[in-house]
Parts: structure tokens; sequence; C-alpha cells
């Protein structure tokens, strides 16, 4: 899931949104007949100028 990212997403001082992300993944290559997965969390990181805050 990692190869379509990173995703950059741009809100300034206290604005508030929701945002969706959404992207196809190409399961072709991981030669396998049927695949099943679940996913959750995320890797968030908030940069201001040279600070950087990982959530």
């Amino acid at each position: 899931m990692n190869e379509g990212g990173p995703y950059e997403v741009t809100l300034h001082g206290k604005e508030r949104q929701m945002v969706r992300i959404d992207t196809e993944i190409d399961l072709s290559k991981l030669g396998r007949d049927s695949l099943s997965a679940e996913g959750w969390g995320i890797n968030l990181m908030i940069v201001d100028g040279e600070k950087v805050r990982k959530l």
C-alpha cells in the first residue's frame, strides 16, 4: 500500500477538513490466486517549515 504514497494534504491555520484518499493497488504482481487483507492506522507527519511532528 505504500507504493502510491506519500500523499500530500495542505491545511492552513485552524482549518478542519475531512480528507479521503482513494488509490488503486496493482495486486497482479504478487503472484497469488487470491488475496485477503486488512489495514488500520496511518502514518501521519505534520510539517511546518523545519518542524516535523509524527503521529
